[in-house]
């Protein structure tokens, strides 16, 4: 679905666009090296790990199960909050008196910010980065369907994405562009590296730059990026995010590496408010896009998959591949009649058609596949007088109620379906006899 070759590369000035490729290789495997780095971290096992579960536990059941447990999160976060703190504020000509004054106010407001702020959600949000396969993996596993759609209409209308999802999807609408991201099983840290990569080339279009600016769009836009995942986790119910947390391996060490990076964004954020401390402050700044349009859900898919099953009957079935694709149809009658076999709560909700374009684009091998076997039994049926009968006794099983029944045409739809398997259509060569798409 990505097509990154479909945008121009443009070089930095004097150079080729061969030098600007290499430049981007090269920023790549510095990237590549920076995922092994995070993914060899050490978090030793502690003796202290599984009381760290159970106080993580204890904070899915409210702020009286971390209540429990305050003193042992103020001995386990207190140092290396404090620690990180001292160091955010060193970068800054403050007078000691006012430093002084600042950490020990934090020391006074930890606990509270944790507990009566978004803190411990946001802290188990940084603590899930350092999961297996993180840092951005883990932040995606967590999200609920509304969180995965928010997120996707975040990128489609928030900064530069838009004009990233444009190069990358330009066939798609807005809308179709939200939902394709959504639906794309692909590590959500390829569609980030995408985007960075975009960034770069549309900076050296306008200036050389240097290799530490180079990196430092790159950072930046990860970080901008891990921020706003890392918000809609936090959002994410209490004892859901605390039960995945308690589960990770060698937590009193996962938690204290978290907290000293929590901590780090906080001090910022205290630095920006003169040490304000304002407990509803977050301090992971959430995407304030609405959730957007909803992905189909289960059912609705299967009502989507006879509608194509249907389309593919009546011939159409390359008009509807290039619908998904690209957004174009037929300009005849039968394609605006078949658009309309579509049940009208489908048609006219929230996205409407786009909606079932966007199913359609990011599954399109896997919808295929599901109706390849029917279609194959359709191809082999004797065309007679009892054609109609034997049809629906292929069909029917497979045909959910939601789209009508056809009355007519079943020598065609045998032809239709004849052609469709004899050019294998779904994988773009022949189809085994009676195999699986």
């Amino acid at each position: 679905m990505l097509d990154a070759a479909a945008a121009p590369v443009p070089a930095r000035p004097g150079e080729s666009d061969a030098v600007a490729l290499s430049r981007l290789s090269a920023i790549g495997a510095r990237l590549a090296e920076a995922r092994e780095a995070w993914a060899r971290a050490a978090y030793p096992a502690q003796p202290a790990d599984e009381r760290v579960a159970a106080m993580w536990r204890a904070t899915g059941r409210g702020a009286q199960g971390s209540f429990a447990h305050q003193g042992a999160w103020q001995q386990l976060l207190a140092r290396p909050v404090v620690a990180a703190f001292r160091q955010a504020l060193s970068t800054r000509p403050l007078p000691p008196h006012v430093r002084d004054r600042a950490l020990g106010d934090l020391r006074d407001t930890l606990f509270y910010q944790l507990v009566g702020g978004q803190g411990f959600a946001e802290l188990a949000a940084f603590t899930l980065e350092t999961a297996p396969g993180g840092p951005v993996a883990p932040l995606f596993d967590v999200l609920s369907e509304r969180s995965r759609s928010r997120a996707a209409r975040c990128v489609s209308a928030r900064g530069h994405w838009p004009q990233t999802l444009a190069l990358a999807l330009p066939a798609a609408g807005a809308t179709e562009r939200a939902l394709l991201v959504q639906a794309d099983p692909r590590d959500p840290e390829d569609w980030i590296e995408l985007h960075c990569a975009l960034r770069l080339l549309a900076s050296w279009a306008e200036s050389p730059g240097d290799d530490d600016r180079d990196w430092s769009i790159v950072t930046q836009n990860q970080g901008r990026s891990r921020g706003r995942l890392r918000a809609l986790a936090a959002s994410e119910p209490a004892a859901a995010l605390a039960e995945r947390v308690a589960a990770l391996p060698a937590l009193a060490e996962r938690t204290r590496a978290a907290a000293r990076r929590w901590a780090w964004s906080w001090a910022w954020e205290a630095l920006a408010t003169d040490f304000a401390f304002d407990l509803d402050r977050p301090v992971v700044r959430p995407c304030v896009a609405e959730a957007g349009v909803a992905a189909l859900e289960a059912e609705e898919l299967e009502i989507v998959e006879t509608w194509l099953l249907l389309v593919i009957l009546r011939g159409r079935g390359d008009t509807v591949r290039r619908w998904a694709a690209e957004g174009r149809g037929d300009s005849d009658g039968t394609w605006g009649r078949l658009l309309l076999e579509l049940p009208a709560d489908l048609r006219e909700a929230d996205g409407g058609l786009a909606r079932v374009r966007a199913a359609l684009a990011a599954g399109w091998d896997a919808r295929v596949a599901s109706v390849a076997p029917v279609l194959r039994r359709v191809a082999g049926l004797s065309e007679g007088r009892a054609l109609k009968r034997a049809f629906w006794d292929v069909v029917g099983p497979a045909w959910h109620v939601a789209v009508a029944h056809p009355r007519a045409g079943f020598p065609t739809f045998v032809r239709n379906a004849r052609d469709w398997v004899a050019r294998g259509s779904e994988t773009g060569g022949p189809l085994p006899p009676g195999g699986e798409a």
